[in-house]
């Protein structure tokens, strides 16, 4: 076998011995038969889901990962069913759709079917434990959607928040409300 892939002549091999009464096969047919078997699991272990839930194991469980402390050296986990089988993970998530990606809904909760969903790269980012959080009208949102909603560029609101002017700091609301002023 080169790369972990069979060669032809033995998945056919394999596939006869599947079909054949296992009564008719011989002792090393049977052995051969079984080891194919306990291999075989879900099928899926080339595919993105299976990486995202390799990586999701990766960052919570192993110390060298790169990025494992921000994730299980600050107390993050996977839930006993995901830890336990792709097969259940995959169940809970379904199929990864196009340009998506595993995303905890709590930035600081475990990796369980509650807490997870498919999301994009800017849904993501919107939800890191450094992101800024404004109340916009009894809605929390990132610094970046509030000032989006508002008008705003990214960075007039931020500077309005942290740099007091006159030496005092503006409120959120006044922030969000002042008019933009242009120089001329």
């Amino acid at each position: 076998m080169m790369s972990g892939r069979r060669v032809p002549a033995l998945a056919v091999e394999l596939d006869r011995l599947a079909r054949t009464p296992v009564s008719a096969l011989s002792g090393r047919e049977r052995q051969r038969l079984a080891a194919s078997k306990a291999k075989r699991t879900h099928g899926m272990c080339h595919t993105s889901e299976y990486r995202i839930w390799q990586q999701m194991k990766n960052r919570c469980l192993n110390p060298k990962y790169h990025s494992f402390h921000r994730y299980g050296g600050r107390g993050i986990v996977v839930c006993g069913r995901w830890l336990a089988s792709f097969e259940a993970f995959y169940e809970d998530m379904g199929p990864r759709p196009p340009g998506l990606t595993l995303e905890r809904k709590d930035n600081d909760g475990p990796y369980c079917k509650e807490n997870c969903r498919w999301a994009t790269r800017f849904e993501q980012g919107q939800n890191k434990a450094s992101t800024v959080k404004i109340d916009l009208g009894g809605e929390e949102l990132s610094m970046s959607e509030a000032s989006r909603r508002l008008g705003l560029k990214d960075w007039t609101l931020a500077n309005r928040l942290r740099r007091p002017e006159h030496g005092k700091p503006w409120s959120t609301e006044e922030a969000m409300r002042a008019p933009v002023r242009t120089r001329t």
